[in-house]
């Protein structure tokens, strides 16, 4: 996240507020507008491309971003904390984590003093203990040299060496430079979990007091005791795609997914998983069919499950903060069972089983916390977390409602092929997606009358340059829409469309249908205002079985996707202030931004214009006839100063005080095309001084 300059945080603010810190003082910045003189002019303008793509005979058009250059000075910096916490690069290092023994340092206290005005400045650096009355534990910041600091310029190079101070000594920066500061300070005692420690790290700068204006910034620093807690999720799918094991079918089975995610303050140390399954159901094992390898975060691994199919174990596990284990494997019904003459089991009538967390926190060899996929609702767990009971979905929260399976003699299945993805012009017609859809099932004809079978085209979220112009049957396979072809019509209030109007007589099993969905685009690209380049609309596509047919009930939704995507040239451009004199070409890259900067009269601002050619690498559509022109602001004067690349099949064919043109005959996928030039601010401008 980049600094926001001149505005509290109120992330910071509400943080400190649960603490009962006060947070009157100023935050990032000290001033809401910064100091600086009136701007003396602006230079702004804007860059165009014009271009046609390989199989697309419509001109298409770019607009650049707007560039501005306004000739004043400031005297403007920000203090930011930047510890890895929740929210970075705000004015609060929040939550950093601290054993309970006396003199810890807690993990990271840093921060980013920069000086992002014109002026050299010197700052004091001054550490507070918030009131220890409102927390917990209060630091011992009156200690030598308990602050590091290491001056770096804007580019991020090292100035020097690390430098050591203490509370209420001070840091000097010359205009854009800024300086990494640690805060190495020691708690003062023992504490206990759940206790917060917080200090405030002000900046006060000399400059900006001197002339009267807001000087000090001010970060906090929170400091808190952690703990894990895990969020245990269990889920179930057959080989149907539903929760229906077809027992009729001697090959069904189950896969199941254990995901135990560490969400709580601490990380998670040789955590032990466990899942033993109800009666009725047994893990498939090596030798038998339709045998899948346990994986354990996506790693196959045969040892977890127990010899007699049982019962999943993995151990061992170490868990960061947020991080996640997921456990996969494949189970099948219990061949012990006998099958009534209704298909049902008489020894279950559902499958349902729980996975369970154990882990010794404090590493002393007793288990600490015991935490079930099923909380209250697994009968053969007593629990024991750390979870907050006043707030249980905030940490630690599970969740076993998707791992039950029920028993079922049908078998349906209606598949559709998977979607392919397009890259096309701004401006298209005519891009179809094609997609077969298939009866997989046994013994039953899907679609054979009205109502049970529907199937719904429409985009995931709406882009309005993006439209489904029409969805039709492919009769005579030419891969078009033409005479002959079935035009097939959605319903008017659901969006849905009967697959009975596709094949009249029904999908008999192993019969498929080719269904084609035409698109087409007008999208535009201007980089300031709206621009549709490298933007998408996902189409989904999914089959909805309405009905039961012939005792089978509907399987589940079955869908799948394309994504169209608008590819062609996107037009930046970037300027950078600097001597009149300098060769374009001598620019550096890093000092090339879109950004407003500063300058005086005098100066010489370079452009950049670069064109990109967005189409992917494997699309081999190429840009054609790209020109780039550039009118240029009033108040500068073009200067004989000018580089093109590539070179071959490129120039610049006008040059004059009020224009820049660059041709390229051919711009390869992925290939970027720019034009660099100087113009010279004419204006006087006024002559200032800092205070």
């Amino acid at each position: 996240m980049k600094p926001n300059l001149f505005n509290h945080t109120l992330l910071a603010v509400g943080v400190a507020a649960a603490l009962g810190i006060s947070t009157s003082a100023m935050a990032a910045s000290p001033s809401a507008d910064g100091y600086e003189n009136a701007d003396v002019f602006a230079v702004s303008n804007v860059a165009t491309a014009k271009y046609k793509v390989t199989g697309n005979n419509t001109e298409q058009e770019a607009k650049s971003n707007t560039v501005t250059v306004n000739v004043t000075e400031s005297a403007w910096f920000s203090l930011i904390a930047t510890s890895n916490d929740a929210t970075q690069n705000d004015d609060l290092n929040e939550n950093r984590d601290i054993l309970p023994t006396e003199n810890a340092v807690p993990n990271e206290f840093t921060h980013k003093l920069e000086n992002t005005g014109n002026v050299k400045d010197t700052y004091t650096i001054t550490l507070d203990n918030v009131d220890e009355g409102v927390k917990g534990f209060d630091y011992n910041i009156t200690e030598a040299d308990i602050i590091t600091y290491q001056v770096k310029n804007a580019a991020g190079a090292d100035i020097g060496s690390p430098v050591k101070i203490s509370s209420g000594d001070t840091i000097t920066l010359e205009a854009g430079q800024y300086a990494d500061i640690t805060i190495n300070a020691k708690a003062n005692g023992e504490r206990y979990i759940g206790q917060n420690g917080a200090l405030t790290v002000t900046a006060d700068s000399t400059y900006l007091d001197g002339a009267e204006q807001p000087s000090t910034a001010l970060n906090t620093d929170n400091a808190i005791v952690k703990t894990p807690t895990y969020a245990i999720t269990k889920s179930a799918t057959t080989n149907l795609g539903d929760k229906n094991l077809d027992f009729k079918n001697e090959n069904a089975w189950a896969d199941y997914t254990i995901t135990v995610k560490n969400d709580g303050t601490a990380k998670g140390t040789d955590v032990t998983i466990v899942d033993a399954l109800p009666a009725g159901l047994i893990a498939i094992l090596p030798s038998e069919a339709n045998y899948v390898a346990p994986k354990v975060n996506g790693t196959a691994s045969t040892g977890i499950v127990s010899t007699d199919g049982k019962t999943i174990t993995v151990e061992g596990q170490d868990i960061e903060i947020g991080a996640t284990t997921t456990i996969t494997f494949r189970a099948k019904a219990d061949a012990s069972l006998t099958q009534d003459e209704a298909g049902a089991w008489k020894d279950t009538s559902n499958f349902v089983n729980f996975a369970v967390v154990t882990d010794d926190v404090d590493g002393d060899g007793t288990i600490d916390i015991t935490d079930s996929s099923g909380d209250d609702t697994d009968p053969n767990t007593t629990e024991n977390t750390f979870e907050d009971p006043n707030n249980p979905d905030k940490h630690g929260k599970d969740d076993n409602t998707n791992a039950t399976v029920s028993p079922s003699a049908q078998k349906r299945d209606i598949t559709i092929s998977e979607g392919t993805n397009k890259e096309v012009a701004l401006k298209s017609e005519g891009n179809i997606y094609d997609y077969v859809i298939t009866n997989k099932g046994t013994d039953i004809t899907e679609a054979d009358a009205p109502d049970e079978v529907y199937f719904t085209v429409a985009p995931e979220t709406d882009n309005p340059a993006v439209t489904i112009d029409r969805v039709f049957v492919d009769v005579n396979g030419d891969g078009v829409y033409d005479a002959g072809d079935t035009l097939l019509k959605a319903d008017d209030t659901t969006g849905n469309y009967d697959l009975n109007d596709a094949v009249k007589g029904g999908l008999a099993p192993d019969e498929s249908v080719n269904i084609k969905v035409e698109v087409s685009t007008k999208g535009t690209s201007i980089t300031d205002g709206k621009d549709d380049i490298n933007k998408t609309e996902k189409m989904i596509i999914a089959i909805l079985p309405q009905t039961t047919v012939n005792g089978t009930p509907a399987p589940t939704t079955i869908p799948t996707n394309s994504t169209t995507t608008m590819r062609g040239v996107s037009l930046s451009k970037y300027q950078a202030v600097a001597e009149c004199g300098t060769a374009v070409t001598a620019i550096a890259d890093g000092d090339w931004k879109k950004a407003e900067t500063k300058g005086a009269p005098g100066q010489c601002i370079f452009y950049k214009l670069e064109a990109t050619n967005t189409f992917s690498a494997d699309s081999g559509v190429n840009v054609t006839g790209l020109i780039l022109s550039d009118d240029l602001n009033t108040n500068v004067t073009y200067q004989d100063n000018v580089a093109a690349a590539p070179s071959q099949g490129s120039n610049t064919s006008e040059t004059t005080a009020s224009k820049v043109i660059g041709k390229f005959t051919t711009l390869a996928p992925q290939s970027v095309a720019t034009v660099k030039f100087s113009a010279k601010i004419t204006q006087e401008g006024n002559a200032t001084t800092t205070p």
